[in-house]
């Protein structure tokens, strides 16, 4: 992939949901961690697998989980430090203990 970082692009993913403004297309974003992530897996086997990912645009990290339906996300071909561009995406608020967080 040859695209840069979308910089700063999570504030204004976040912005335009919480404003109900159409979200930015296809964002850049750097992975900083990938995990498997299978509970439904566990309760049913041919689920498709999925991966919990913190994603970075340079500023701020939100994390994710993404669903490698259609994806080819097993193995080296997604890891630290690669850049993933979002083509389809849903933003889910969430808040912790120190205040907001968001995923996407």
């Amino acid at each position: 992939m040859t695209e840069l970082i979308s910089i700063g692009i999570i504030k204004n993913i976040f912005e335009a949901h919480a404003n109900g403004k159409k979200l930015p297309e296809n964002p850049v974003l750097q992975v900083l961690k990938i995990a498997a992530a299978n509970p439904v897996q566990n309760q049913n086997p041919t689920a498709s697998p999925r991966y919990r990912a913190a994603f970075s645009d340079g500023y701020t990290y939100a994390q994710g989980v993404i669903s490698s339906l259609g994806m080819n996300v097993s193995g080296e071909k997604l890891d630290r430090g690669h850049l993933i561009r979002l083509t389809q995406y849903a933003v889910n608020p969430t808040q912790n203990i120190n205040g907001a967080a968001h995923r996407l």
